[in-house]
């Protein structure tokens, strides 16, 4: 009997009268890239390329993906092309697009890059960082 008397009772984990639980309700969608394959090249050289451009991204700290999406995802998408330019040396020249999550244009970026012949066949993201790097930096001012 002596217990009802005594309310408001203690509630260590209750929250303050009008404040609502943030964690329970739905939370607003968080924008990062999503980076899509490079159209022009393998799928093994457009996923190295997509791993360094995720990594680049995220050097800034700019949520960066190459699957998934979420409303608010921006997307990068590149279109690549390979130049030999004598018996040695080749040119990759990659054009970066970044879109909105309708797809409307918000920048273009193009990037070139000398390489030795036969080193395109070595795959790996840090080869290709200073090819991603600046896009991503571009990009970062853009959104």
């Amino acid at each position: 009997m002596g217990l009802p008397a005594c309310q408001p009772a203690p509630s260590q984990f209750a929250h303050m009268p009008g404040i609502t639980n943030s964690t329970i309700g739905p939370q607003p969608d968080v924008s990062g890239i999503t980076i899509r394959p490079v159209a022009g090249f393998t799928k093994r050289q457009s996923d190295a390329l997509l791993s360094a451009m995720a990594n680049a991204f995220m050097a800034i700290e700019i949520p960066a993906a190459t699957s998934g999406a979420n409303r608010s995802s921006k997307f990068v998408e590149g279109n690549g092309v390979i130049t030999t330019k004598s018996g040695h040396r080749s040119v990759i020249q990659v054009e970066w697009v970044l879109t909105d999550s309708l797809g409307k244009m918000i920048g273009k970026h193009l990037t070139p890059k000398f390489l030795a012949s036969g080193t395109w066949q070595n795959l790996n993201p840090e080869m290709f960082a200073t090819l991603t790097q600046g896009a991503a930096r571009y990009f970062s001012r853009l959104i």
